[in-house]
């Protein structure tokens, strides 16, 4: 007994949920103009933890209603504690909950729940993740080669494009690039009935701007954009003739990769094209056009004497391996640091969603609370990761943040993946499959930038746009 009372008394005080209650019209609609225009996500969450003294609590979300069902209360998770409720599958139900409340139309993916939407209790989950690993381990020798070709492509074009060279569309074109060589062993840029030559990435940007618009911040004219895209769903056939072209050649060029998805999971292959589109589209053109130009936006912007020391790594490694290959990779500490730490500061996926499966306690560092089966939950996790909790210095981008034994060991609070970074993404889990991928492209944009060229300066026109502005060849 004196064990038991012991433990009780060390839990933290259960303390009833703090913000709004009731659904209100018009409170949502003020909130969501405070969340994208008068504020931003990090101001809006920022303001409500001091008013209400809590890392947890209840909050209105975008999209809203009237024009958007559902309702638009979630508990909102900030701290690094409260987060990793997320992360167990046993708690919370992440099905059709990618974007929040609101589910676009299945019209998007030809009438498919995608894997993205599916929760790790259907069976239809497991088929579809454990085809698509399957399908990047089937192709593992295939893509440190096709990143780097890819990667110098990208560099070459940026280059001749200075001073304003957009890194977002040139490397949102260059992963959709390498995930075909590598996925399908189709060049998209291969002239052919169904090619989409130069135009992969933008048609999966076209075709994902509706489905996104009424979550995000798209940089257009805030008046615009309220009226235009966050207050009404967008239809389908707005963006039917893009969505068909990625069709026709996914049909086309998808051969081993789609017969792989019926003959060995059962997965038919129209289900699969559309899951390749999305995957495509979602996970890697708009999740890449966002990570890799934010994360040379802040190698530019920490000077010189980085660029340095990530120049000598770069060109000593290869030199000593005899070329940009795994081992050479392998042995820049430097430059896999600031992968990582850009991954951590400014995660290319800033939300994430779940409904509680039960009545369950969410955890903060300074007390519990109730959250009620069937609630949604929203972790944020800029904030998460940089939980002073978790990391000394946590707003600054620290490029050797994650160097040597102990920096290592660091990995397993970064979680931008979905779950921890030191653990595997597998068919019953909801970590992304191909993250490893994601680093590993980080890498070599850095790899075979500082082996061209010294330094380099870019412009930000908006948060999520990079403009490169100079490149100094290697002297």
């Amino acid at each position: 007994m004196a064990e038991i009372t012991e433990k009780k008394e060390e839990q933290l005080p259960l303390r009833e949920m703090p913000g709004i209650t009731k659904i209100s019209y018009f409170g949502a609609l003020i909130d969501r103009l405070h969340y994208f225009w008068f504020d931003g996500p990090d101001k809006y969450f920022a303001d409500r933890a001091r008013k209400y003294n809590s890392t947890v609590f209840r909050t209105n979300m975008p999209p809203t209603p009237p024009g958007f069902p559902g309702d638009p209360r979630v508990v909102i998770l900030l701290d690094s504690k409260s987060f990793r409720t997320l992360f167990d599958n046993s708690l919370v139900d992440t099905s059709n909950v990618l974007g929040g409340h609101y589910m676009v139309s299945t019209d998007f993916t030809g009438g498919f729940r995608v894997l993205s939407y599916l929760d790790t209790a259907e069976d239809q989950h497991t088929r579809l993740k454990s085809y698509v690993q399957h399908l990047f381990m089937l192709n593992a020798r295939r893509w440190l080669p096709e990143i780097r070709r890819a990667v110098e492509e990208t560099w070459d074009k940026l280059q001749g494009q200075l001073p304003e060279a957009k890194a977002n569309d040139a490397f949102g074109s260059c992963v959709f690039n390498f995930l075909s060589r590598t996925l399908l062993g189709r060049d998209p840029l291969e002239p052919g009935p169904a090619s989409v030559g130069e135009e992969g990435a933008s048609l999966c940007l076209k075709w994902l701007a509706p489905q996104l618009a009424p979550g995000v911040n798209l940089g257009l004219p805030h008046p615009l954009e309220e009226l235009v895209f966050h207050t009404f769903p967008w239809p389908y056939w707005t963006v039917k003739k893009n969505h068909q072209k990625l069709y026709d050649f996914f049909k086309t060029y998808g051969g081993k990769a789609l017969d792989i998805a019926e003959d060995e999971y059962g997965v038919p292959k129209e289900e699969a094209i559309h899951n390749l589109i999305f995957m495509f589209g979602l996970n890697a053109v708009a999740g890449f056009s966002l990570y890799l130009p934010t994360m040379l936006r802040y190698v530019a912007n920490q000077g010189s004497k980085l660029h340095y020391r990530l120049a000598e790594e770069a060109r000593n490694a290869i030199k000593e391996k005899g070329d940009l290959n795994f081992e050479a990779l392998n042995a820049m500490p430097l430059i896999k640091s600031v992968a990582y730490e850009a991954l951590r500061i400014q995660p290319p996926v800033p939300r994430q969603y779940a409904r509680a499966r039960k009545d369950l306690i969410v955890e903060s560092h300074e007390a519990r609370f109730l959250v009620k089966k069937g609630e949604l939950m929203c972790g944020y996790q800029p904030f998460a990761m940089r939980d002073p909790k978790l990391f000394d210095r946590p707003t600054e981008f620290v490029p050797d943040r994650f160097v040597g034994e102990e920096g290592e060991k660091l990995l397993e609070r970064v979680w931008w993946s979905n779950g921890p970074e030191t653990e595997a993404a597998t068919p019953h889990n909801k970590q992304c499959p191909g993250k490893d991928i994601v680093v590993l492209t980080g890498r070599m944009v850095l790899a075979v930038l500082f082996s061209k060229f010294d330094t380099l300066t870019v412009r930000s026109p908006t948060e999520s746009k990079v403009v490169i502005t100079s490149l100094t060849p290697k002297m």
